[in-house]
């Protein structure tokens, strides 16, 4: 059990992390849509979005001077108070548990809790919606529509299998499935809808199935399902889909000539006006919208230009600086709470070594006084030889023995002297010491 809770502990700190630093790519991406607005593609407003797919399935990622996450203090912080919460409940079975750790734990049972609701919601849902369209739905025979059909899909080089159905409950257009596509026209629109405009609505929802727009819609919901808890991924996701739409209209009139795009917006008009408003799950894409989203739609289909080689360079080299930006982790570095705690350390090791060597200087010390202690002693001797010389003229031999003893006498009590005042300022110096005060040792005893 404590090995399960360790791998679940370690799985919530790397989603919260990788959350954290989502959000900042999702403001960053904002920011640059807003200054770019008119000046890039619409398919490159899309691809933007995909990079915060890529930041959430990340595990690793290269360290960089350049991240974004250097200029606005990195997540080292969150993880740090992450990795301690960690610690902390991974020891509560030894220590009693405290409060932060209580609420660590609760932390946890809600995001897994979460995250098994809003699994099965979205299972739950989809998994109607399939059914529901199962028994609704009817094949289309009728030749007209489903040549026009083949034609889109030859038009836009699209090869794999979509089966075309008819709904007489379904509102609007819808491609759903990932594995097995399949294109829902309801039955009102194929009985309303001119050729040219049932040919928008293909070249549309083609334009889905040719970039796989509903697997990565799916892909998103599970990294939602797992963050669900962050509103700034929520709004993303939101406004993904709705560049997705915008995207999808700008590949589909490019497969249009310049006098029918104008035509594509009317369609669009068309079917806002007079039918219902789509059922959105994660397997289903569709052409209409809201009344905001379709005012963005027809005014880019009035600026909408096929050809622009130098706002499709703009666009790649905006994705490559916030890939550079945003995508890689911040430049490692030491903290500065672990400088103070390393610093004194260093000052004890020293107070302790200083400590050390303090019974080894005061016995320096006292062995110094003691031969300063004994040099009267010496010089006591001295003068008895020196008055033997003067009462014993004829011991010569005797007399220069004695002379001959005070001369290195003389030599060694200045190096006594020496000796004694290095002891004060040189307290390090404890071998020239030694040295010194054992020259004096000899001198005192020998008569």
């Amino acid at each position: 059990m404590t090995r399960i809770t360790e791998h679940l502990i370690n799985l919530f700190d790397w989603v919260w992390s990788v959350s954290a630093m989502a959000s900042v790519l999702v403001v960053l991406i904002v920011m640059m849509q807003y200054m770019l607005k008119h000046r890039l593609k619409p398919r490159w407003h899309y691809l933007m979005w995909l990079l915060v797919i890529v930041r959430l399935i990340l595990p690793w990622s290269p360290e960089s001077e350049f991240s974004i996450y250097n200029w606005i203090g990195n997540t080292d912080s969150v993880q740090s108070v992450v990795q301690v919460n960690q610690e902390e409940l991974l020891t509560s079975a030894v220590a009693p548990e405290t409060t932060a750790q209580s609420i660590y734990r609760y932390v946890l049972f809600i995001w897994l809790v979460g995250v098994c609701l809003l699994g099965t919601y979205t299972i739950h849902i989809n998994r109607k919606f399939a059914q529901k369209l199962k028994k609704e739905t009817v094949t289309i025979t009728n030749v007209r529509i489903l040549q026009l059909f083949d034609h889109c899909k030859k038009m836009m080089s699209i090869n794999k299998p979509i089966a075309l159905v008819e709904s007489y409950n379904l509102g609007t257009p819808t491609l759903f499935g990932v594995v097995k596509p399949q294109l829902i026209m309801p039955h009102t629109i194929l009985n309303s809808l001119s050729d040219d405009q049932l040919q928008h609505v293909f070249l549309h929802e083609l334009a889905h199935s040719k970039r796989n727009d509903i697997g990565i819609n799916w892909f998103m919901n599970v990294l939602l399902i797992i963050h669900w808890f962050n509103p700034v991924l929520w709004y993303a996701y939101r406004r993904m889909r709705e560049d997705q739409e915008i995207a999808s209209d700008a590949l589909a009139l490019s497969y249009l000539t310049p006098d029918k795009r104008h035509d594509y917006g009317y369609t669009l008009i068309k079917l806002l006006e007079n039918f219902s408003q789509p059922v959105q799950v994660a397997g289903n894409v569709n052409i209409t919208g809201s009344k905001i989203q379709l005012q963005r739609r027809i005014k880019m289909i009035k600026q909408f230009k096929s050809n622009s080689y130098r706002w499709s360079f703009l666009g790649m080299a905006t994705l490559v600086f916030i890939s550079g930006c945003a995508l890689t982790d911040p430049k490692a570095s030491q903290t500065p709470t672990q400088l103070p705690s390393t610093t004194a350390s260093e000052q004890n090791s020293s107070v302790d070594s200083s400590v050390e060597l303090e019974p080894t200087v005061s016995k320096d010390k006292s062995s110094a006084n003691s031969s300063v202690e004994l040099e009267p002693t010496a010089s006591k001797q001295k003068s008895n030889a020196d008055s033997s010389a003067v009462l014993e003229p004829t011991a010569s031999k005797q007399k220069s023995r004695a002379d001959s003893s005070v001369g290195p006498q003389v030599t060694t009590s200045k190096q006594k002297s020496r000796a004694d005042s290095s002891v004060g300022p040189q307290v390090t110096a404890s071998k020239q010491k030694s040295g010194a005060d054992s020259s004096v040792g000899p001198q005192v005893t020998a008569p």
